[in-house]
């Protein structure tokens, strides 16, 4: 039996069975991308990554390279380590790009660690130049420190506004992060 349950409306299943990875690698050798890119939307992308996971690694190349595939990039977070070194070779400079453009800077730096160097300059002269300056300023760090590693974005407010005011401004402005827990 699976489990599934609903947080912020996508479904959490805690357990897929060996049916539903055939489902999907059925669904890869048939090209059939719109079937992939709306069953994972309606996934958490913990979810989605575990999928991609189980899948062997002709499989993930197969589902990588179909045409209309787009991989989210919360779901690319989601993916372990070694798997998503594996990945990241079959992704063209664009979809990484909009992977790196899309995380918050920490997510970003730790994608941009498992790219070699001659890579990592090209992606990184695509990026926007707002992005291109946080992720460089982050790998001028040494590797493992907290420096390296934190999170860049963060809200700033003058300190004499009001509630009513700050939430305001935080409800008007899109180039804030999505999440944050502090207001500086």
């Amino acid at each position: 039996m699976t489990l599934v349950r609903k947080i912020k409306d996508k479904k959490v299943n805690f357990e897929f069975n060996k049916e539903y990875i055939k489902v999907v690698t059925d669904k890869i050798a048939n090209n059939d991308a719109v079937f992939i890119s709306n069953s994972f939307k309606e996934m958490h992308p913990a979810d989605a990554a575990d999928i991609i996971e189980h899948l062997n690694e002709s499989d993930r190349e197969n589902l990588i390279k179909l045409n209309n595939f787009k991989i989210d990039p919360e779901v690319f977070v989601e993916i372990n380590e070694s798997v998503q070194s594996e990945v990241i070779k079959y992704l063209s400079k664009d979809s990484i790009v909009y992977i790196l453009k899309n995380l918050e800077s920490d997510d970003s730096i730790k994608i941009l660690e498992n790219i070699d160097e001659k890579n990592k300059n090209d992606i990184l002269s695509s990026l926007p130049p707002k992005d291109r300056f946080i992720l460089l300023e982050s790998l001028s760090y040494p590797e493992d420190s907290a420096a390296r590693i934190m999170q860049r974005e963060f809200t700033a407010i003058p300190s004499n506004w009001s509630v009513g005011q700050t939430i305001d401004y935080l409800r008007e402005n899109k180039d804030l992060p999505e999440e944050f827990l502090e207001i500086f």
